[in-house]
């Protein structure tokens, strides 16, 4: 069961009624259910920006965080 829960809470969608669909535990990314296939870092980098939509980054700040 914590298993299951882990699952469904590591999937999120990008945004409300998006068809966007972020998978943390696969490093998935999906439109309209389509795989996009992105590289380790690019999806840590689309993480990052997604989990703080707020916050704006310097190149330098995301330099740090994904490398």
């Amino acid at each position: 069961m914590r298993n299951l829960l882990r699952r469904v809470n590591s999937v999120k969608h990008l945004a409300p009624q998006s068809d966007f669909i972020m998978d943390d535990e696969r490093f998935e990314v999906r439109y309209k259910n389509k795989p996009i296939v992105l590289p380790k870092k690019e999806f840590k980098l689309l993480k990052t920006l997604v989990d703080q939509p707020e916050k704006i980054f310097t190149k330098n700040e995301l330099a740090e965080l994904i490398w």
